[in-house]
C-alpha cells in the first residue's frame, strides 16, 4: 500500500502507509490508487522546513528496520515541530519514531515535556506520558485514574 505525497513544488514521492499511518492511510482507503497526491505543505502549514524534511525523510525511509538509516532528533524546537506533524497527521508510525528519538536523546529533549516554553498539545502529551516510564510521569497524571489505568495496561510487564 502506498501513496503519492507532495513536499515541495514538482516533486511527487511515493511512500508506503499502513493502518497505523492516520491520514496517510485515509487517503489510500479513500483513494487507493487513483493517483490523488497530498500536498504536505499545505497539509502541514505550520511546519517548519526542517520538521517537513524529518517527516518526508521518515516517510521514505520507513519500510528499513535498519536504525542507521533513521534521522537524528536532539534538538527541542525541532521535536516539538515534528510533534505537531503527528497531531496534524495522526501517523502513529511517526509518533513511534518520535518517542524512541525523546527517549535516545532524553536529556537534551525531556524539558519540552516538563517546561511551560513550550506549547505541546495535550492529547499529544497525554500519548507521550502513555509511553513514558513511571518514575517520570508528572504527579497529577500518576493521580489521574483515567490516565494512570490507561497506562498501566499499556506498560504492564515492561
Amino acid at each position: 500500500m502506498s501513496v503519492n505525497v507532495s513536499p515541495s513544488k514538482d516533486v511527487i514521492l511515493t511512500v508506503p502507509v499502513n493502518d497505523k499511518s492516520g491520514f496517510l492511510y485515509g487517503i489510500y482507503q479513500d483513494a487507493g490508487a487513483s493517483g490523488v497526491t497530498v500536498d504536505l505543505k499545505l497539509l502541514l502549514k505550520s511546519a517548519t522546513d526542517i520538521s517537513l524534511t524529518n517527516y518526508v525523510y521518515f516517510l521514505t525511509h520507513s519500510e528499513t528496520d535498519d536504525n542507521d538509516n533513521q534521522s537524528v532528533i536532539f534538538d527541542q524546537e525541532l521535536m516539538v515541530n515534528c510533534l505537531d506533524i503527528y497531531d496534524i497527521t495522526g501517523d502513529d508510525n511517526y509518533f513511534n519514531y518520535l518517542l524512541l528519538q525523546l527517549h535516545k536523546f532524553w536529556i537534551l529533549l525531556s524539558s519540552v515535556l516538563y517546561s511551560p516554553d513550550f506549547d505541546i498539545n495535550v492529547n499529544v502529551m497525554w500519548d507521550i506520558h502513555l509511553h513514558t516510564p513511571h518514575q517520570l510521569l508528572p504527579k497529577n497524571l500518576v493521580n489521574n485514574k483515567l490516565f494512570y489505568d490507561n497506562w498501566l495496561r499499556i506498560n504492564t510487564g515492561k
